[in-house]
C-alpha cells in the first residue's frame, strides 16, 4: 500500500476492506488501470471522429495530420485502431475549404478497405505541400466584417418586427 501514489489510492479507495491482502489489492489495481486505459482509448476514438481540418488555424494540414498520426499510433498501441479509420481520416481531411485538396480524399473514400492510415497522411501532406508550392492554398477564413454586418442586419430586422408587433397590439387594444 505504501508504494501506491495518492491518486492511485484515491481510485482504489472504493475497493478497500479490512484485512485486504496483497493479491486481492493487486487484482483491483490491474482492473482499475485497465478500465482507465480502455476509457482513454475510447475517448481518443471519439476525438478522432470529431476532428476536422477546418478547425486548424489556416487549415494547416501538417498540424492536422500530425494529430491524426499521434491518435492512430496511440490506438494502434492499445489495439483499438478501428478497421474503418481510413474513412474517418478522409472525412477529417474533406472538411476543408480548398476544393483541390478535398478531391483526392473523396475518391479515396470509395477504396477504403485497404490503405493504412499512414498512406492517407502521406497523401495529405504531399497534396498540401504541392498546393502550397503552386500558391493554390488560399484559405478563405470567414470575413468578420461580413459576419458582423449580417448579425447587425438580423438584429435590425428583428427589432423592426418587434416594434411592428407591439404597435399592432396597441392598435388592436385601442379599437
Amino acid at each position: 500500500m505504501n508504494s501506491l501514489s495518492v491518486a492511485q489510492k484515491i481510485k482504489l479507495q472504493k475497493y478497500f476492506t479490512t484485512g485486504m491482502e496483497g493479491p486481492i489489492l493487486w487484482m483491483y489495481i490491474v482492473a482499475e488501470n485497465q478500465l482507465v486505459s480502455s476509457r482513454a482509448l475510447h475517448q481518443v476514438i471519439k476525438d478522432l471522429e470529431f476532428m476536422k481540418l477546418s478547425s486548424y488555424p489556416g487549415e494547416n494540414v501538417k498540424s492536422c495530420t500530425s494529430s491524426i498520426d499521434d491518435k492512430c499510433h496511440h490506438l494502434e498501441a492499445g489495439t483499438k485502431l478501428p478497421e474503418d479509420v481510413g474513412v474517418t481520416i478522409c472525412d477529417i481531411l474533406m472538411k476543408c475549404s480548398i476544393k483541390e485538396f478535398r478531391i483526392p480524399f473523396i475518391n479515396k473514400c470509395s477504396e477504403l478497405n485497404f490503405n493504412p492510415y499512414t498512406e492517407l497522411i502521406y497523401l495529405a501532406d504531399l497534396k498540401y505541400q504541392s498546393l502550397l508550392d503552386a500558391q493554390l492554398w488560399v484559405h478563405q477564413p470567414m470575413n468578420k466584417d461580413v459576419t458582423i454586418a449580417g448579425l447587425v442586419a438580423k438584429v435590425g430586422a428583428l427589432t423592426l418586427l418587434a416594434k411592428f408587433r407591439i404597435n399592432k397590439r396597441r392598435q388592436e387594444g385601442n379599437s
